[in-house]
């Protein structure tokens, strides 16, 4: 299990992850509208986070003021770390193997675990499910649809989805201390 963490694949795929990318896509593609709805489906569940994260912190504003700064704090602190930590990491991303023909364009070398957009959406979730349970919830189904998005286009393996996810659920733990 640590190995499907840490290189994306189980070791009986290490040298198939292609066939098996070719497998998951296969759906896709073979037809030029459904790579289309993946990519709007990418751009729509990135933008609906960035646009609700200060819509989010406006609302708080008005009506739990006195917890402001641990939302914007908590978000951004981990935010920071995780990046160093990713950067530090730096690894390779799917398309950045010859034989992966990714869905999604996207030239960023390395810098793939975790997954960023999808730790910015479960730690915006973990946000909205301290003030409300059902949109809390109901983020977290798009973060599960963004992290499947961008695995399904190419920019992570799974591996990285599922560690942004966790990172963003842990760090948003810290709102509740």
């Amino acid at each position: 299990m640590i190995c499907v963490f840490l290189y994306g694949k189980l070791p009986c795929m290490e040298k198939n992850y292609d066939a098996v990318y070719r497998k998951m896509t296969a759906w896709f593609r073979r037809d030029e509208k459904r790579i289309q709805f993946l990519q709007y489906a990418n751009f729509f569940l990135t933008w609906i986070f960035y646009i609700g994260y200060p819509v989010l912190l406006v609302w708080i504003l008005i009506i739990h003021p006195d917890k402001l700064m641990k939302c914007i704090l908590v978000p951004g602190i981990s935010f920071v770390i995780l990046t160093m930590v990713r950067d530090r990491l730096n690894f390779a991303r799917p398309y950045e193997d010859p034989w992966i023909h990714p869905l999604l364009h996207k030239e960023t070398k390395g810098n793939s675990l975790p997954g960023r957009h999808v730790f910015s959406a479960s730690v915006i979730a973990m946000t909205m499910l301290y003030f409300s349970v059902p949109m809390g919830l109901t983020a977290f189904v798009l973060c599960v649809f963004s992290g499947a998005v961008r695995v399904i286009g190419g920019v992570h393996y799974p591996r990285d989805a599922a560690a942004g996810l966790l990172c963003g659920i842990a760090a948003g733990l810290f709102l509740w201390l």
